[in-house]
């Protein structure tokens, strides 16, 4: 199976959107899918207009990066455009539009005509790029499927529905089942189960481990229902996105993508980091002793919260909460001297059946009792599912049993905020300062 050509069409303003576009259609390049083509591909003192031409008669897919930018440009509309609905009209390109921001593109008679992707019709860059990942994911996998099973040329992307669910699961490289995917003469496993191992064996250990078991969470519910129920179209958009997050935890963890570890694409060829001891057992990469360095200095571990008024610790629990990837919005509840039903904070996160109400509550104490805790779960009369007290000293163990008593309530005391703060060094920042951030984050 050879390479097919997917053709951007973008507005030079909106270099910033198709950079991240190109970064998640990497993983189809690097699997040997696909071959983008943008037009800073051209070389200085070359036809301008001939490349393009000649890119838009080779490519089989055409992504079109909407914007108002897009949409205003008069090069892109009679010179790209005009070339690639030609090419569509006589079945020989897929047109694929996507709105990046949003823009009046409705008004555009041959775009409305079309449908856009998200499937929602909403942007990719919406509620301050919230999104993103998860949507982008989706397209990429999308554009998998497109060219790994042929597809009737000129079908528009919306009508690849059954095409693409004619195949069990649809395309082999967005799906854990262990089914081959031969591209140019090599054949790849993708195998989720082996990267959450593999993942799971590196992670367990540090401060990303509970980020990683709510995606692992989820990741196997989509498989295991696809297994009883069938695939479906909103059940492989949806492992997109957790995947999509899968690879963005991996990278930023180990500097490798969780589809590589899926794949088995990892070797000793010096893309392992020397230091990841665990996923280096698990991909038998031997190691000399000179390669394995022991630390010789830790980061701090321990943030001064109490150095914190009692309004800016409210402040950071919230910018923590808001920040994990549960998390679909957040609020603090009330203001001082407001009924505020013995809470602080309340927000909106995704759980294994839906969206969840979770209740919090600030404590910036010197000393916190048992009976301190008692009294507080008391006074909690807001309606949610769980209820989490977020304190500023480390909790004793008297206070763990309390709280343990509860399946709904949740302590966070000063060592586990702290932890969950190794990972967002802007919050640290923010709130203590620079130095206090190159100490403490990673």
């Amino acid at each position: 199976m050879s390479k097919s050509k997917v053709f951007i069409s973008h507005s030079r303003q909106d270099e910033f959107e198709k950079d991240e576009l190109i970064s998640h259609l990497g993983v189809l390049q690097q699997a040997g899918l696909i071959d983008t083509w943008v037009d800073n591909q051209i070389g200085a003192g070359h036809d301008w207009v001939s490349e393009v031409d000649q890119a838009i008669r080779q490519a089989r897919v055409a992504v079109l990066l909407i914007t108002k930018n897009f949409l205003s440009s008069n090069f892109i509309l009679q010179n790209e455009v005009t070339r690639l609905l030609e090419r569509h009209k006589n079945n020989q390109l897929i047109i694929y539009p996507v709105i990046a921001r949003d823009c009046a593109w409705r008004k555009v008679k041959w775009l409305a005509r079309m449908r856009v992707r998200p499937r929602n019709e909403q942007a990719v860059w919406r509620e301050e790029g919230r999104y993103v990942d998860e949507e982008l994911a989706a397209i990429a996998a999308e554009i998998a499927d497109i060219v790994i099973k042929p597809a009737r040329p000129g079908t528009r992307p919306t009508d690849l529905t059954e095409q693409t669910t004619g195949r069990p699961g649809g395309a082999d490289f967005t799906l854990s089942t262990g089914a081959p995917l031969v591209t140019q003469g090599v054949e790849f496993n993708m195998d989720y189960n082996r990267g959450l191992e593999l993942l799971q064996a590196q992670l367990e250990q540090t401060n990303r481990y509970e980020e990683f078991t709510i995606l692992e969470a989820r990741l196997r519910d989509n498989l295991q229902d696809e297994h009883l129920f069938g695939t479906n179209e909103t059940s492989r958009t949806d492992r997109a996105r957790v995947v999509a997050s899968l690879n963005k935890l991996t990278t930023e963890s180990l500097g490798l993508s969780f589809n590589e570890l899926a794949l088995g694409q990892i070797s000793a060829a010096g893309r392992t980091p020397a230091g990841e001891l665990a996923l280096v057992r698990e991909l038998d990469v031997t190691l000399t002793p000179l390669q394995i360095k022991p630390p010789v200095q830790t980061q701090l571990q321990d943030l001064p919260f109490n150095q914190l008024s009692w309004e800016q610790f409210e402040a950071l629990c919230a910018a923590l909460i808001e920040a994990q990837p549960v998390t679909v919005n957040c609020h603090l509840y009330g203001v001082q001297g407001d009924d505020q039903q013995g809470i602080d904070i309340v927000a909106t996160q995704r759980g294994a059946d839906g969206n969840e109400t979770w209740a919090y509550q600030c404590k910036r104490y010197k000393e916190y009792t048992a009976g301190h805790l008692k009294k507080a779960l008391a006074k909690m009369a807001y309606p949610a599912e769980y209820y989490v007290l977020m304190l500023s000293i480390p909790a004793t163990a008297a206070v763990r049993r309390v709280a343990d008593e509860s399946e709904r309530i949740f302590l966070w005391d000063a060592k586990d905020i702290a932890r969950k703060l190794k990972n967002y060094p802007a919050i640290v920042e923010d709130f203590f300062g620079s130095a206090w951030c190159q100490a403490f984050c990673v």
